[in-house]
């Protein structure tokens, strides 16, 4: 089934140990391959406005 869909497959054993860092690594590589590189953002947020959220009460004492 993975071969049809072009995944990797790996035989994995955590009882002995097997092959359970080298799939994870790989997972994770082809993870950052597959994501988007996203520039930064340099928008600044004001949260000096003072707007705070309405209709909200404070239930202590």
């Amino acid at each position: 089934i993975a071969r049809e869909h072009g995944i990797r497959f790996f035989e994995t054993s955590a009882k002995a140990n097997i092959n359970i860092e080298k799939a994870f690594l790989t997972l994770a590589e082809d993870i950052l391959r597959k994501t988007p590189v996203k520039e930064p953002n340099n928008e600044n947020v004001d949260i000096s406005s003072g707007g705070g959220v309405t209709g909200w009460k404070s239930k202590c004492c």
